[in-house]
């Protein structure tokens, strides 16, 4: 029966279309035209009708073209070599070392999207966001996507050893008003600090938090703090201000 098929496929070969052709290797007709368009496919004769009429050359020229794609080399660096004949010009080497680095980053991607997942299994920020942040839950996880834009991944992991369990002043904090008096300020800023010095004294953390960009935070930190600034008020800003100066202040001192 494959015998058949086969013989009936050569069918005392005049040619197979565009459409043929991407069926026999398995692509498009979309990507043949643009290897066409850029020099890695040859054009075939035409039928008296006027369509294309691909040939066996053809076919193992499409399917080295797609090999190398499939491998990793640049359509120039395929064009180079094909026009000079030296397949030596593909470098494997520096092929081999570039894969290597893609690996390494898509292992870095699949960690970071398994470290980013929140307690309903999912890493994407939720749609409700395209309709503004509501609550201070939807606030903490957008400042972490936010923060993860910036921040290596070890500063990141490192950022959430040292979220705890909820604490009593977390409510009290949700719920400040902008209009909060001084004394309300410094209360609840003396209360947060023992809770974020006990969480630093738990878990390792860097001296320095790394940007990804090597600027050792500085756009992140601007970045940062403009999102704070629109998720919290006044008073909740003051409050955070005191309370990692207050952890500050006394990791100097017992030091």
């Amino acid at each position: 029966m494959l015998d058949a098929r086969v013989a009936h496929g050569r069918d005392t070969h005049k040619g197979w279309s565009t459409r043929e052709l991407a069926e026999m290797v398995d692509t498009t007709v979309k990507t043949i035209r643009h290897y066409h368009r850029v020099g890695l496919l040859e054009e075939p004769e035409r039928r008296p009708n006027g369509y294309k009429a691909y040939g066996p050359e053809h076919v193992a020229q499409l399917l080295e073209v797609l090999r190398m794609r499939e491998i990793g080399f640049s359509v120039a660096q395929i064009g180079e070599a094909m026009g000079s004949g030296d397949a030596s010009v593909f470098g494997a080497e520096e092929l081999i070392a570039e894969i290597d680095s893609s690996i390494r980053r898509l292992q870095g991607i699949r960690r970071d999207v398994e470290d980013s997942l929140d307690s309903d299994g999912s890493w994407r920020l939720p749609p409700s966001f395209a309709g503004g942040v509501n609550g201070p839950a939807d606030a903490e996880r957008l400042v972490r996507h936010l923060m993860a834009r910036h921040f290596t991944r070890e500063a990141m992991a490192a950022l959430r050893s040292l979220e705890g369990e909820p604490s009593p002043v977390d409510a009290e904090f949700e719920q400040l008003p902008a209009d909060a008096s001084d004394d309300e300020i410094s209360d609840l800023a003396a209360r947060m600090a023992p809770h974020i010095r006990r969480a630093q004294g738990e878990h390792s953390m860097p001296e320095r938090v790394v940007a990804t960009d090597g600027d050792a935070g500085g756009r992140a930190a601007l970045a940062i703090g403009r999102m704070l600034s629109e998720l919290y008020n006044p008073a909740q800003l003051e409050v955070i201000t005191r309370a990692l100066d207050e952890g500050t202040r006394s990791d100097s001192a017992s030091g």
